[in-house]
């Protein structure tokens, strides 16, 4: 029953946005430069393929038009599976125009984050050129089957807000079929950027607001670009300039092998993670994430080569097991000490199809079930964006 894949076929981007894993305080963490070559993919899938649903591409550490057999893998998946439905997220300013005409032909829909128009989309997707984002987008939308493949996501920051309106008549003017506007994850009041010599060269911040949370509340058809119209010109939109601090916290590199311990809860964390009984979960049964008595199994492919549940538990453990900096929050430390208790080897996908690493158990020790039994880990209780809580 497994029926939806997030495969992570890329650890290599040509960004540096400030809340990705890649890097911390502009410096690059361990992880390795890799991604799924065409053979592999058809290795690990095996038959699986024909039962997919949805065949989903994007990834924590990368980008999977950083991928150069992206297209090739695209084209084997609806050769085998014809009614699969695939789907890509990208910055954009990776992969050639080639590429994105052959994807949009082929029927594959694409999601690209791009946060200002012009030189502003680098104040987040820092090194994303808008010359070649625009390129590569106006690219594929000239040659999808159906402007429904086409969807732009936009993160709104307080300095980014005013490129809304661009946004949405860069919208109009390709033919997107949505408009995305989401609140973004932050580090703090202040999320850092580095440049990609890893020199800080300014902040972002975000403060919701009532225009925000309703901005934020749907994905916006081109039939309700007008309705944002109305919306920016009515309320207050926030909108902020670039924040450049005088004092820039410089961040601890010094690494090691992580350590277990027992994770140390404040009190009024322990109450608040007490009352949480029950959650939803997309990756148990994606097709109703409310009944975890039913199985169809959304699952996550890392690009190391691991099985996991979702995209949101990998970051993580991966820079700590082997690089940890000793400051793990008491989540992480959970995750941490269930992934080594149970073995790092036995999620690998190396030697192994992912249904038969799937069919160990192994997925169903370490998250499924627990969640059954209400004694889940307290990340997926107060931290994943995908579930609900009850």
């Amino acid at each position: 029953m497994i029926t939806h894949l997030d495969f992570e076929l890329s650890s290599i981007c040509n960004a540096g946005c400030p809340v990705c894993p890649r890097r911390d305080g502009g410096t690059y963490n361990v992880f390795d430069q890799t991604y799924w070559s065409l053979n592999e993919v058809k290795r690990v899938m095996g038959g699986l393929v024909n039962d997919l649903k949805v065949f989903h591409v994007c990834g924590n550490f990368g980008d999977g038009m950083g991928n150069p057999d992206v297209v090739p893998i695209c084209e084997w998946v609806l050769n085998e599976n014809p009614d699969c439905y695939i789907h890509i997220s990208t910055n954009g300013g990776i992969g050639n125009e080639d590429q994105y005409r052959r994807l949009g032909s082929m029927g594959v829909s694409i999601t690209f984050g791009i946060d200002g128009y012009g030189k502003k989309n680098e104040l987040y997707r820092i090194n994303a050129k808008w010359d070649k984002v625009e390129r590569n987008i106006r690219s594929f939308s000239s040659s999808v089957k159906d402007k429904k493949q086409v969807e732009i996501q936009f993160l709104l920051w307080d300095q980014t807000r005013d490129q809304i309106k661009k946004i949405y008549d860069f919208c109009h003017e390709i033919t997107c079929d949505s408009l995305f506007l989401r609140e973004p994850f932050t580090k703090g009041y202040y999320t850092k950027g580095y440049n990609m010599k890893g020199e800080y060269s300014h902040s972002l911040t975000y403060e919701p607001n009532e225009l925000t949370k309703t901005l934020s509340s749907k994905k916006w058809g081109l039939t309700d670009l007008n309705e944002i119209h109305n919306l920016l010109s009515t309320l207050d939109l926030g909108q902020r300039d670039v924040v450049y601090e005088t004092d820039v916290v410089e961040f601890n590199h010094n690494r090691g092998p992580y350590q277990q311990r027992e994770p140390e809860y404040g009190e009024e964390e322990r109450v608040r993670l007490d009352g949480i009984n029950k959650q939803s979960c997309y990756s148990k049964n994606t097709l109703d994430p409310f009944d975890l008595s039913k199985d169809n199994f959304n699952l996550y492919i890392t690009y190391d080569g691991l099985l996991m549940p979702c995209c949101m538990i990998p970051p993580e453990y991966s820079l700590s097991i082997s690089t940890s900096k000793g400051d793990e929050n008491p989540k992480q430390i959970e995750i941490l000490n269930k992934v080594l208790g149970i073995g790092l080897d036995r999620f690998s996908l190396k030697e192994r199809t992912i249904q038969e690493v799937f069919d160990t158990g192994v997925l169903h020790q370490f998250v499924y079930n627990d969640l059954i039994n209400d004694t889940q880990f307290g990340f997926c209780k107060t931290v994943c964006g995908k579930c609900e809580v009850i």
